[in-house]
């Protein structure tokens, strides 16, 4: 049986200064700087993780959270998180 598919992850609709984030799992950690449109995946075996965003104060963006194929077709699409940028 093939592993389960890694979780991933985007930015999008980025409003002001968003500098970077930070993932951190409970066994890797990865970091970069926010492009928009750019995806990252973590493994499922990194465990439990925590996407944080940094950048300017009153900064937006959208996080959108990528669904496997089965999730899709329930729910339509990705899952969109709204969030303002904290720094």
């Amino acid at each position: 049986m093939p592993p389960p598919p890694g979780r991933t992850f985007s930015f999008v609709n980025l409003n002001g200064n968003v500098q970077r984030f930070e993932a951190r799992c409970e066994s890797k950690r990865i970091h970069g700087k926010v492009v928009e449109g750019r995806s990252w995946s973590l493994a499922p075996d990194w465990g439990s993780c925590r996407v944080f965003v940094f950048g300017d104060d009153g900064a937006s963006l959208d996080f959108l959270e990528h669904l496997d194929d089965s999730q899709e077709r329930s729910t339509g699409g990705a899952a969109v998180a709204r969030s303002y940028v904290l720094d």
